[in-house]
């Protein structure tokens, strides 16, 4: 009996040992250390197909736009005297009514703008709706509307504030 004790002794130790040791983190090698730290590769550039169709629409609404800034321009070299000569007149005098009225109508020829403007930039969204890729030389149509309509703007501001004061 003696002999299996000690027999049976180093065999429940050695079972001891052999526990399941789960609690412990696993050496291999996490997500996070496989990752690479190499910059990522920049996708090539895709060619836009020339749209023969559209090339034409671009090039009538900047023409359409051009011409209508043109319009504005003189417009507004006509409007400056008359909205000077209306500034610091009380309200309802002669001078100041004609300044009033030529405000509207330099922006009766402002809307005129941007009606071609508007319709390059639905042309835009059309393109981005259906999925196609920007088209070059629409974005650089938009650009020139844009930059074109904004001085503009400030001018018609800037005349603007002449008759409130």
């Amino acid at each position: 009996m003696k002999r299996a004790c000690i027999v049976l002794i180093p065999a429940l130790l050695i079972g001891g040992c052999a526990a399941s040791r789960s609690g412990y983190p696993s050496l291999l090698p996490r997500a996070v250390e496989q990752q690479s730290l190499a910059p990522p590769k920049p996708e090539p550039t895709p060619v836009v197909t020339p749209d023969m169709s559209l090339d034409d629409k671009i090039a009538a609404l900047t023409k359409q736009f051009d011409s209508a800034t043109d319009a504005f321009d003189n417009a507004m070299a006509d409007a400056r005297p008359i909205i000077t000569a209306g500034q610091n007149v009380d309200q309802g005098s002669p001078a100041w009514l004609n300044a009033q009225q030529a405000l509207a109508t330099l922006d009766a020829y402002r809307a005129a703008m941007l009606e071609p403007f508007v319709a390059l930039e639905q042309l835009a969204i059309t393109r981005a709706q259906a999925g196609d890729q920007p088209y070059p030389k629409l974005d650089q149509a938009i650009a020139h509307a844009e930059a074109e309509d904004t001085s503009r703007t400030q001018e018609l501001d800037t005349l603007e504030n002449i008759t409130d004061s």
